[in-house]
């Protein structure tokens, strides 16, 4: 029997899901909004993303970032914590470079492709940036293991509450 996804249900329905730069517009735009909307100033926000939605936190971050001298970066994104990141999917990777902001990229040990594609990606990072990678032992891409997706809630919950 052959699950049906939402697309499939609803006649024209088109998900976004691999338009980084849409995702990446739609998480600058929010940020900005609540920057300017919200009762007490936001200071310290972090972004979570999740498989195709990581590259865009990526890239909104450092849409966001300021120079402030040569090679330093202000930054309104305080971290990052990127869940089964499909970073390979950051079209210009230049971005990497001039962005310092605290990043975990969390990474179940049967992802052997996505290990390797987030090893990339901290390659690629300002040798200041914090970056750190997380392997969930025994868990797969989605980590639908049991107590898994757990594990993941409480490693990024650790990450924010050290660097927001």
């Amino acid at each position: 029997m052959r699950v049906q996804k939402i697309e499939d249900k609803i006649p024209g329905l088109v998900l976004n899901k691999f338009n980084i730069e849409l995702l990446t517009q739609r998480l600058v735009t929010i940020t900005k909004w609540l920057g300017n909307n919200m009762s007490l100033p936001v200071k310290n926000i972090g972004y979570f993303g999740s498989s195709t939605g990581a590259p865009a936190t990526f890239l909104a971050a450092s849409k966001l970032s300021k120079i402030i001298e040569d090679g330093v970066y202000d930054n309104s994104i305080k971290a990052i914590v990127s869940r089964g990141g499909r970073t390979d999917l950051i079209a210009d990777t230049n971005i990497l470079k001039h962005m310092n902001v605290p990043s975990l990229f969390i990474v179940g040990s049967k992802d052997d492709q996505i290990i390797k594609v987030n090893k990339k990606t901290m390659s690629e990072f300002n040798p200041l940036t914090k970056s750190k990678m997380e392997i969930i032992d025994g868990a797969s891409h989605l980590f639908e293991e049991e107590g898994k997706i757990e594990k993941v809630a409480d490693i990024a919950g650790n990450w924010f509450l050290k660097f927001l």
